[in-house]
């Protein structure tokens, strides 16, 4: 009996080193991943004549969230707070996380998630066109992991949506096609990767974004298969920062606008370092 119980207890033992030792080079692997996106600025400074032929939302936009005179960012980090929730019928849960994002070459998310038995350490990233999510209950015990082609698609979406929080990466100089179709809307289009991305902003009278939705990749269709659905997300508040003003409060979830919305993530930003 004790040397079966010392086998089962030596086994565990093994068990939790294999799976320390697999966190230890993800977690190095990760901050790779996140110094390669941490390029500095090229000392370029935002002037009002970068933005005089674009339609007036976009231009609007635009002058409101970047100061003239401010150097253009390559990357910006983000420290936040707020919840998630994993399906609608299941309960929300605190978090808080850092970010990198560097539009149109990819970010880093990591966070935690819950409290108690139910705590979870998440990342989320793409980078090169590669996504991959992954998640590990009490920051050991692997809990969810996804990547390939899909992943990365909608990786992409999630990248897109956030270039609100990089306002000198929507500029036209960035290779970004801004249209118009009425004095509230502007939309945006450009590439990350080989996907174009078309994000629609809808901007107050003061240049304030209000929302912004496009079509993301996702399973979150009808039959659960993969394929494009409406993402996106409300804007409550904003901030300034070194010449930027981003969103600081926001709600995001699949089905944006419909009578199917689901709300599954929401966030106060306390920080952004823009580079």
């Amino acid at each position: 009996m004790h040397s079966l119980l010392f086998a089962f207890l030596s086994l565990i033992g093994m068990a939790a080193v294999v799976m320390l030792a697999a966190k230890l080079m993800d977690d190095r692997a990760l901050r790779r991943v996140w110094d390669s996106l941490a390029a500095a600025s090229d000392g370029e400074r935002f002037t009002e004549s970068m933005v005089r032929d674009l339609p007036d939302p976009a231009r609007r936009y635009l002058l409101h969230a970047i100061q003239p005179g401010t150097r253009l960012a390559a990357s910006v980090q983000l420290s936040m707070e707020g919840t998630f929730r994993l399906r609608a019928d299941k309960p929300w849960m605190e978090m808080r996380a850092e970010q990198i994002i560097a539009v149109p070459h990819g970010f880093v998310w990591t966070a935690r998630i819950g409290r108690g038995l139910m705590q979870l350490t998440a990342s989320d990233h793409l980078v090169g066109g590669e996504g991959l999510l992954q998640a590990r209950l009490w920051g050991v015990l692997p809990a969810l992991k996804s990547s390939g082609e899909n992943c990365s698609r909608s990786q992409i979406g999630r990248l897109a949506v956030e270039s609100l929080m990089l306002p000198s990466s929507l500029l036209p100089s960035r290779g970004v096609h801004w249209e118009a179709p009425d004095d509230v809307t502007a939309i945006a289009r450009f590439r990350i990767e080989e996907e174009t991305v078309e994000l629609r902003i809808t901007v107050a009278p003061d240049g304030r974004p209000l929302s912004v939705t496009l079509p993301r990749w996702g399973t979150k269709t009808e039959d659960g298969s993969w394929g494009y659905e409406i993402f996106g997300g409300i804007l409550t508040a904003e901030s300034s920062f070194a010449g930027y003003r981003i969103p600081t409060a926001l709600r995001a979830g699949w089905h944006f606008g419909t009578d199917r919305y689901f709300e599954f993530f929401t966030a106060t930003i306390h920080s952004a370092e823009f580079k």
